[in-house]
């Protein structure tokens, strides 16, 4: 399962980089719309993070798109 698997991979980058948070979208590529696969943040790891509470810069989001690579970023605001 595709899902589970992204929800492995954010855990385990989260708790490997000691991320605040981390997230994986998937791109509808008939709207646009960015839609959140899994989310994580330290506290939430022994559970799912509710998507609607994670907020992403656009500017951090159109660079992963533009460049097609992750971001790791310190004391983002």
């Amino acid at each position: 399962d595709v899902d589970e698997l992204l929800s492995r991979v954010v855990d385990l980058v989260v708790r490997t980089t000691e991320a605040d948070h981390g997230c994986a979208v998937e791109i509808d590529t008939e709207t646009g719309e960015l839609i959140p696969k899994a989310v994580r943040t330290r506290a939430s790891l022994t559970g799912p993070a509710a998507a609607a509470d994670f907020v992403v810069s656009r500017t951090m989001i159109d660079h992963v798109l533009k460049n097609k690579e992750g971001v790791l970023v310190a004391d983002a605001e």
